[in-house]
């Protein structure tokens, strides 16, 4: 497919002058969530004309693939890669240098370290010396959206520790769930936080860290408006910086907590009963053992629009106004993302604790 894109782009800034959006790569890939289909790296460094906005570059690719990104790119607004696994933080942050003008970057199923294809640290297999690295720090002024998503950890860690974003506004975290335990989740992820003053939606799945490391994350994301939790290992005590006091996240409109096996209603309850700017709560993928009548009706009282979907159940309680324009993914809730749904149901009962197989 590269080999196409290159000869239809030969001609550069004279060919196709009205392209906005250029998706474009190796269908096959190496995933960190566990597919091992894995095509030869793509030969042909893509060369996005200036008036390309939006660019998402599938598959791995040859080792001089950042020659594209050369120069500065003005006009590139977005940029996605996707199943790129030797996507080092060096070549990362060298392509970023020249696209000053980049609002939303999103890294999907990738791997940012120096070791090729997605690894599981282990005891048997610890963490290079070259990867435990500090990773450089860079700065991107105009950067409002990021979305680090099935990652594994130490990916995600310099990453997480590499960029300083003071603008930006949406902040999307999904840990890839394979072995963990050599790296504090909680840590690049609050160090990032303290440098987005300004952000509003956060997004975290598959994060599991102590106590006291969720009560820093709530406590230092101040200016959140919308909150999304999903798949994270976190019980009663996790969430009880939120209960104790409205002063904590104290803009918060919209909260989502999906696949929760740890907690009860009541627990929402009282995160919602100081904050009168919450308005929107999306409760799915519950164990309905653990969703008391009193909490539901206070809910439905309480808010705008509530949400609530339990194992293997349809939609108990539904919003109070029609806003399908806006759920917990950003799109309206329907087919396989429901947090209920049946597949996830049975992972849930077969032990498996990890659902990397709905969308985030």
């Amino acid at each position: 497919m590269d080999d196409i894109v290159s000869r239809m782009l030969d001609k550069a800034e004279d060919s196709y002058p009205q392209l906005r959006k250029l998706d474009t790569g190796s269908p096959h890939y190496l995933s960190c969530s566990g597919s091992r289909d894995r095509a030869t790296p793509l030969r042909y460094p893509v060369v996005p004309p200036s008036h390309v906005q939006d660019l998402c570059l599938r598959g791995s690719r040859s080792e001089d693939w950042t020659q594209g990104f050369a120069s500065p790119i003005s006009g590139l607004k977005r940029l996605h890669f996707l199943y790129h696994d030797t996507l080092t933080r060096p070549k990362l942050l060298d392509v970023l240098v020249n696209l000053p003008s980049l609002e939303t970057l999103i890294i999907e199923d990738c791997s940012t370290h120096w070791t090729p294809g997605p690894v599981v640290y282990g005891p048997n297999n610890p963490i290079p010396n070259h990867d435990l690295i500090p990773a450089p720090r860079f700065t991107h002024p105009n950067l409002m959206t990021f979305e680090c998503l099935r990652l594994d950890e130490l990916s995600t860690k310099q990453l997480l520790e590499s960029l300083i974003t003071p603008n930006l506004t949406c902040l999307k975290v999904w840990w890839f769930s394979g072995w963990k335990g050599q790296i504090n989740q909680g840590e690049p992820l609050v160090t990032m936080l303290r440098g987005c003053p300004q952000l509003q939606t956060l997004g975290l799945c598959c994060f599991e860290t102590e106590d006291s490391w969720w009560k820093e994350v709530f406590n230092t994301a101040t200016c959140v408006k919308h909150l999304r939790l999903r798949n994270n290992e976190f019980l009663e005590e996790d969430l009880e910086s939120l209960c104790e006091s409205g002063l904590v996240m104290p803009y918060l409109e919209r909260l989502a907590l999906e696949n929760v096996f740890g907690i009860k209603t009541d627990v929402v309850r009282r995160i919602v009963v100081d904050r009168p700017d919450l308005q929107y709560v999306e409760l799915r993928g519950w164990d309905a053992t653990r969703v008391a009548k009193e909490d539901v009706e206070f809910l439905r009282s309480s808010v705008r629009d509530f949400v609530l979907e339990t194992f293997g159940g349809t939609e108990q309680a539904i919003s109070n106004e029609d806003e399908s324009d806006w759920s917990s993914s950003g799109t309206p809730s329907e087919g396989s993302w429901l947090s209920g749904d049946q597949y996830v149901v049975d992972l849930a009962l077969s032990g498996i604790r990890t659902f990397d197989i709905i969308g985030f």
